[in-house]
Order: C-alpha cells, then sequence, then structure tokens
C-alpha cells in the first residue's frame, strides 16, 4: 500500500480480498484430517481437497494480485526517471520475492 500511497480504492480493494483469504483460511477443520503417532508425529490420513484447493488458489491469488500492482506501480515510476530508494529496493527485493512465490 505504501507503493499506491495509501490509494483508498487500492486499500479497499486488497482489504476485501485479505478478508476473503481470512475467511476461507480459519475454516474449522481446513479439509484435513489428522493422526497422531508416538514415532512419527502428526501426519494427515484424509485431505478434503476441493477445501484444500480453495485456500491454496485464493492464497495465490492474493499474492498475484499484490505482485501485478506492485510490478505497475513501480514500473510506471521506474518509467517517469523518479529512483528513489522504495522504487529501487522493489525492484532489487520485492518483486523477486513476489515471482518466486
Amino acid at each position: 500500500m505504501a507503493v499506491w500511497q495509501n490509494n483508498k480504492l487500492v486499500v479497499i480493494g486488497l482489504s476485501v480480498l485479505l478478508a476473503a483469504q481470512f475467511a476461507i483460511s480459519i475454516r474449522p477443520t481446513m479439509g484435513i484430517k489428522a493422526v497422531y503417532d508416538e514415532h512419527f508425529g502428526c501426519w494427515p490420513v484424509k485431505v478434503e481437497i476441493d477445501v484444500f484447493a480453495s485456500f491454496f488458489m485464493t492464497t495465490m491469488a492474493v499474492d498475484f494480485v499484490i505482485l501485478l500492482l506492485t510490478v505497475y506501480k513501480t514500473y510506471n515510476e521506474y518509467k517517469s526517471m523518479y529512483h528513489n530508494g522504495l522504487i529501487k529496493l522493489i525492484f532489487r527485493d520485492g518483486l523477486v520475492y513476489f515471482a518466486v512465490v
């Protein structure tokens, strides 16, 4: 949000996306049943794939939207030759992190 200088549209949009991600992630069981074994620890025995996939896809969608917003804004700032410390830091560290994720 710092890159967009707290633009209300971006803040509200990201807040809605993060609230949806949080709502999906707080499901009581998350679709995974596990058992505890003294020798091996806790391990899953049944996974409800649709619940697990919805959590994964929501997380990836939120990260992708953040990546697109960051790329768009930093590219426009970089193109206008306004190279302050934040823009250099995002190009060097931030975009690589989001691309790897």
